[in-house]
């Protein structure tokens, strides 16, 4: 499986594309992008993960990182379009929540320009 990570801006918002799968060999570099992201200024990062089948315990820890590091920033992070597979261990493990998983790409945009709630995550 490939470990290459896409990105693009979209909305004044940064888009990483997941890699197929999300897993020990991968997470480290979409931790590191979305560090490096933050630490340059941006402030509303979304993660695509519409490529992505498989995610393990790494993938998952690899996407708290990113959105614990954005956060620190005082940035918005959202996950978009999760497989089935991801979506039912983004459930199982709650994270759904925590990680603001959208639908679709488009909806986690969206979601980013609308003003928080009070108290948000």
């Amino acid at each position: 499986m490939s470990t290459l990570i896409a990105r693009y801006r979209a909305c004044a918002t940064e888009v990483i594309d997941a890699p197929p799968a999300l897993d020990i060999a991968s997470a480290p570099a979409l931790r590191d992008l979305a560090a490096c992201l933050a630490a340059a200024g941006c402030r509303r990062l979304v993660v695509n993960l519409a490529p992505t089948e498989f995610a393990d315990c790494a993938g998952l820890s690899g996407l708290v990182s990113a959105r614990n590091g954005m956060r620190a920033h005082g940035g918005q992070f959202a996950v978009a379009a999760p497989t089935r597979r991801v979506r039912r261990l983004l459930a199982l493990t709650g994270l759904h929540e925590t990680l603001r998983a959208a639908p679709t790409t488009a909806a986690a945009l969206a979601a980013m320009t609308a003003p928080e709630k009070q108290g948000a995550r």
